[in-house]
C-alpha cells in the first residue's frame, strides 16, 4: 500500500468535504492517504474555521519574519516520514514545502494559486515558485488562469492539472431549498430585515483581503443618499470594529459567523452581495444564492474570480466609496438585477466539488502509478 501524504498550512472547514472524499478515493484504488498540517496564524486565527479531524496529524506553526516576508514551518517531515508520496502547498515562503521539494522531489506534487494574485509579483517569490514546479513531479493549479502562467513560465502543459477549485455546494444548495418553504415574513422578522428589496449582503472573512474599511466608507456615502438600504454581514474578523459606526446607525446587522442555513436565509432577503475586496469561493456560492456579486478592479482578487462573467452574473463598480455607494443605489432599483439573478442560479453547483476530486486524485494515482 502507498501512503500519500498532503501538507497544509491548517486545514479550514471548506476542506474538509473535499479532503475526506480524496481520502476515500485513493483508498478505493488500494492506497492510504494523511493529511499534515500546521495552525493557523495572522487573519486566518481569527476566523475561528480552523478544524481537526481524526485523519489529520496536526502541528504546531512556527513563523519568523525576514526582510518582510513571514516564513512559516511546522516541522511536517516528523509525520509524513514514512510516506512515499507528498503533495505540498507551492508557496516560497512555506518551509515545509521547500523542504520536502529538496529531499523528495521525484516524488512530490506541488499545488496552488500559481500565479501572484493576492499580492504583487515578488521576483525571487516567483523564481522559487517556478524552481518548486519544475522539481515536482506534477503542479495542481487552482483555475485556467494559474495554468496559464504555469506554462507561460515554461512548464510542460502535460505536468500541469487544472483542478477548478470550489467547495462542497451541496449543503448549501440543500439550504437554498429549504428556505424556500419558510416564509419571507419569518426571515424578516429573525433577521430584522424591514425591507427585502433594498437589503444587500456581505459574506466572509471580516479583514483586510475584504477591505472592510472601504465598505464601511461606502456606508457613510450610502446614509447620505438612502438611509433604507441595509447590509447584513455574515462573517468574523479582526476589522469587524470598522463596521462598528455603521451598525449602531442602524445600516448593518452583524450575523457573526454564518453557516449554510443562515446565509440561505440572507440570500431569501437580500437583493445581491457587495464585496469590493477579495473575490475567493464566494464565486461559486454566489451562483447557489442566486445573488449577483458587486464588486471593483481591485488588482488582489483569488484564482476564484475568474469564474464571475462580469456583466452577465456579477458588475464591476467604481473603486471609489462615493461612486460605489451610488452605483449600488441604482442598481438595487434597477430591473437589471432581475437577469443578473437568473445568470447567477443557471450556474449554481458549479464548479462542482466531484470535478475536482476527480482532477486531484487521478493526478496523484497518475503519479503514483507510474512510479518513474
Amino acid at each position: 500500500m502507498t501512503r500519500i501524504a498532503i501538507v497544509q498550512p491548517y486545514v479550514p472547514s471548506y476542506r474538509i468535504a473535499f479532503f475526506e472524499r480524496v481520502i476515500a478515493e485513493l483508498k478505493a484504488n488500494g492506497h492510504e492517504c494523511f493529511v499534515v498540517s500546521g495552525t493557523p496564524t495572522g487573519d486566518a486565527a481569527v476566523r475561528g474555521d480552523a478544524k481537526s479531524p481524526s485523519w489529520l496529524k496536526a502541528r504546531t506553526t512556527h513563523e519568523l519574519s525576514i526582510a518582510g516576508k513571514r516564513l512559516r514551518w511546522h516541522s511536517s517531515w516528523k509525520s509524513w516520514r514514512k510516506a512515499d508520496y507528498y503533495v505540498v502547498e507551492l508557496s516560497s515562503t512555506s518551509i515545509d514545502s521547500l523542504v520536502t521539494l529538496w529531499c523528495k522531489p521525484g516524488r512530490t506534487i506541488t499545488w496552488g494559486h500559481v500565479k501572484s494574485y493576492t499580492s504583487h509579483p515578488n521576483k525571487l517569490s516567483e523564481t522559487i515558485k517556478v524552481w518548486q514546479m519544475r522539481r515536482s513531479r506534477l503542479t495542481f493549479a487552482y483555475t485556467h488562469g494559474g495554468a496559464r502562467e504555469a506554462i507561460s513560465k515554461g512548464l510542460s502543459p502535460d505536468k500541469i492539472v487544472t483542478l477548478m477549485n470550489t467547495i462542497d455546494l451541496n449543503e448549501l444548495q440543500q439550504a437554498v431549498e429549504t428556505a424556500r418553504s419558510i416564509s419571507t415574513d419569518a426571515v424578516q422578522l429573525e433577521l430584522d430585515v424591514p425591507h427585502p428589496e433594498l437589503t444587500v449582503s456581505m459574506i466572509g472573512s471580516l479583514d483586510s483581503s475584504k477591505r472592510v474599511k472601504f465598505v464601511g466608507d461606502v456606508l457613510d456615502e450610502l446614509w447620505k443618499i438612502d438611509r433604507k438600504i441595509l447590509l447584513l454581514v455574515g462573517g468574523l474578523g479582526k476589522d469587524s470594529w470598522m463596521l462598528d459606526a455603521a451598525s449602531k446607525r442602524g445600516q448593518v446587522r452583524m450575523l457573526g459567523r454564518v453557516d449554510s442555513i443562515l446565509k440561505a436565509k440572507m440570500s431569501k432577503v437580500s437583493q445581491l452581495l457587495i464585496n469590493p475586496g477579495r473575490i475567493g469561493l464566494i464565486a461559486p456560492e454566489s451562483f447557489v444564492l442566486g445573488l449577483p456579486i458587486l464588486t471593483t478592479d481591485w488588482p488582489f482578487h483569488a484564482p476564484e474570480n475568474e469564474y464571475l462573467e462580469i456583466g452577465t452574473d456579477s458588475l464591476l463598480l467604481p473603486n471609489d466609496p462615493q461612486k460605489f455607494a451610488v452605483t449600488l443605489r441604482n442598481q438595487i432599483h434597477d430591473e437589471s438585477l432581475t437577469d443578473l439573478r437568473m445568470a447567477c442560479r443557471a450556474k449554481s453547483g458549479t464548479p462542482s466539488l466531484e470535478h475536482m476530486v476527480k482532477a486531484f486524485s487521478d493526478g496523484i494515482l497518475d503519479v503514483v502509478e507510474r512510479r518513474d
